[in-house]
């Protein structure tokens, strides 16, 4: 790994007070849908503020450099190559995605799409905020769903399309359904639809775009 690479000494620290915040006091800590909720009314108390001033949209997402599906050989550990899944053996990822999506009555395509969105197909991908894997579980998340390992790429796919088809069921639209793998099923439920976040609009339409790069290029 490159010196450059490496995450400085402060960041490290600042991490560690952090952790050791959230260690004492448990309570304290605000999930990802309340920080996109907090995050939002922030920014519309600020336009009240100043009026006039107009939210900056987001870049348009490029779709240079999308690969199918998952990383180069190099860049997948041992381990991770070797992880077995429970009902197929050694069986690929794709394969297993592709039939794990199938089963669950979810579009294999709009599951990449989700993965290429929230990991760019990195097994062993986590997020400052705590997600983690090919799906970005959060802890909570995973522990509702029975994912014992997420840094597992099969028990993280098992999931993650789990909770994604939980989705398509309950709000009835794709669009929802992403927002709310997103930002949560509370916010799309409160907001009736994809929620005001730009974070989350931002997701909903990389995962469109890439749904319709993937379904194009079968």
């Amino acid at each position: 790994m490159e010196i450059q690479n490496l995450p400085s000494l402060r960041s490290l620290f600042s991490r560690m007070q952090e952790l050791e915040k959230i260690t004492e006091n448990p309570s304290s800590v605000i999930s990802f849908p309340e920080l996109l909720e907090k995050e939002w009314k922030g920014k519309q108390t600020g336009l009240e503020e100043n009026p006039g001033v107009l939210p900056k949209e987001n870049p348009p997402s490029s779709l240079e450099g999308i690969h199918l599906p998952f990383p180069r050989e190099d860049h997948i550990s041992w381990d991770q190559k070797h992880q077995k899944s429970p009902q197929n053996g050694n069986t690929d990822l794709m394969s297993f995605l592709e039939k794990t999506a199938m089963e669950r009555g979810v579009d294999p395509n709009l599951v990449k799409a989700v993965v290429k969105a929230e990991s760019n197909f990195k097994t062993n991908a986590v997020s400052p905020k705590g997600a983690m894997g090919l799906m970005q579980l959060m802890p909570k998340t995973a522990d509702m769903l029975g994912v014992d390992d997420p840094m597992n790429p099969y028990d993280n796919l098992s999931g993650g399309i789990n909770y994604l088809g939980d989705m398509l069921e309950r709000f009835g639209k794709t669009e929802e359904a992403i927002a709310a793998y997103n930002a949560g099923p509370g916010a799309v439920k409160k907001h009736k639809g994809v929620p005001p976040y730009s974070e989350t609009q931002d997701y909903v339409s990389k995962v469109k775009k890439y749904y319709r790069k993937f379904s194009n290029s079968v």
